[in-house]
């Protein structure tokens, strides 16, 4: 590959030994969220990280197979979700969400439903309404839900991230669809005919899918309401710094917090006011 600066690029294995321990910590963090009753909100919260964590695993699973095409479709995927849970956290429209995404998941159940083609070969009871979805759809259908999902460039300026936007979402977006050239760097990789070194370092992908999760994680945890410990603010900056300098405090963090044990989980964070309420 071309040389690349390593003020802005570290290797393979830091960003690899980022990964694990990153995901570790924020297993940990959905552990601390499922301690509280959960609401629609909590829920909502939980699983766009929870989904984060999982894509940035898949990101690094990619680059194993040097699919690094869809990797950026991947960090697509998750700039998206970073920009609606902002967009649900700034105009608290998780319940808004929550119904919206109901119909549309009803209404494709009802399509195939409805097919002569397919009905017939549908077997699960995923396919099966329940009293409580006729009632909830009847609902639904009388008061429609007020959601509109969000110009992703609006909530990038607004999040005063708009080179996201631009040189993240809009790229990577370009990648999902078929172009004339885009298969040239695996036609090398596949037949060994020609130099790879002639195509990009791709590391940025890595370095950009690291931020954007730890974007995901501190976005829901802020929206969570629940007040966390200083320790877990100060490893979130921690993951943050070794992106911008390559310092590995996050490591001495981890485990000085992991050496407390299971028990830390129930004191990562507390109830606010907020949350309380029923």
């Amino acid at each position: 590959m071309k040389s690349v600066e390593t003020k802005r690029y570290w290797t393979i294995e830091e960003y690899k030994e980022f990964e694990d321990i990153f995901s570790a910590f924020g297993e940990m963090m959905l552990f601390a969220m499922a301690h509280f009753p959960a609401t629609t909100k909590s829920i909502i919260i939980r699983n766009f990280i929870a989904r984060s964590l999982v894509m940035l695993r898949g990101v690094f699973q990619l680059w194993d197979i040097e699919d690094y095409h869809d990797c950026w479709i991947l960090y697509r995927c998750m700039l998206d979700r970073l920009f609606h849970l902002n967009e649900l956290s700034v105009n608290e429209k998780f319940a808004a969400f929550d119904d919206w995404s109901f119909v549309q998941q009803y209404k494709m159940r009802h399509k195939i439903r409805s097919d002569s083609d397919f009905n017939r070969r549908l077997r699960s009871e995923f396919w099966i309404d329940t009293p409580e979805e006729k009632i909830r759809i009847e609902e639904l259908n009388r008061n429609k839900p007020q959601w509109k999902s969000p110009s992703a460039e609006d909530v990038a300026s607004r999040m005063k991230m708009k080179p996201l936007y631009d040189y993240g979402y809009n790229y990577a977006s370009s990648l999902v669809h078929p172009r004339a050239n885009e298969g040239s760097r695996d036609f090398v990789i596949l037949t060994k005919l020609g130099d790879e070194s002639e195509f990009a370092d791709e590391r940025t992908i890595l370095n950009n899918s690291c931020l954007i999760a730890q974007c995901i994680l501190r976005e829901g945890m802020n929206a969570s309401g629940l007040i966390w410990q200083d320790f877990v603010t100060d490893m979130l900056n921690d993951f943050l710094v070794f992106l911008e300098t390559g310092a590995k405090d996050y490591k001495t963090s981890f485990a000085r917090i992991t050496s407390e044990g299971p028990e830390i989980i129930s004191m990562l964070c507390v109830e606010s006011e907020e949350t309380a309420k029923p």
